[in-house]
């Protein structure tokens, strides 16, 4: 079989485009696998930068709670604080110009648990509320469990009537040394 000029020259450029088919195709997955593995480096880069900051925010949150211990403390009363709540109650009424007399305060079994809490208040209406509102206000996490209001007369040379409110409320504790 005789090949002719022309046959051997478009099976010469069969094999050619062929040839050069299948190399630019062999290029381009060479392309995308480097471009793949640049893209792997570059997120495992991100993920290593990321985990380095990660632990950098994470070392200045420790530091910034290291002093929040004294802050969480005010919240609680514990055996070693709870003259200076008395104290706190005593505070308030006099700047509320209320009488506050402390029925009852009872740590309860154990140190732990919340404090029984009892108080008597005299004083102007407004003056026992803005006591309340007060007491409610303290970093103290204070519940109160109930409040009687109780209108009195008013007292010799006085215009304004004389509140009673009986208090009775659940202070938060712990025995931060139970030894």
């Amino acid at each position: 079989m005789k090949y002719t000029r022309t046959t051997l020259t478009i099976f010469l450029s069969i094999l050619i485009a062929t040839a050069s088919f299948f190399g630019w195709t062999y290029v381009v997955y060479k392309a995308y696998a480097v471009a793949r593995d640049h893209a792997l480096v570059r997120a495992d880069l991100s993920a290593a930068m990321s985990a380095e900051q990660t632990t950098d925010q994470e070392q200045q949150f420790l530091a910034s709670v290291a002093g929040t211990h004294t802050s969480i403390d005010s919240y609680f009363i514990t055996r070693d604080t709870i003259v200076s709540f008395i104290e706190e109650l005593e505070t308030l009424g006099t700047h509320a110009h209320v009488k506050a007399d402390i029925v009852r305060l009872d740590p309860g079994s154990g140190g732990m648990g919340p404090l029984v809490l009892e108080l008597n208040l005299s004083g102007a209406y407004s003056d026992v509320v803005y006591y309340l509102a007060l007491l409610e206000a303290s970093p103290r996490m204070v519940s109160v469990d109930t409040l009687a209001l109780i209108r009195g007369g008013n007292t010799k040379g006085s215009s304004v009537d004389v509140w009673t409110a009986q208090l009775s409320a659940h202070v938060q504790n712990y025995d931060a040394n139970p030894n």
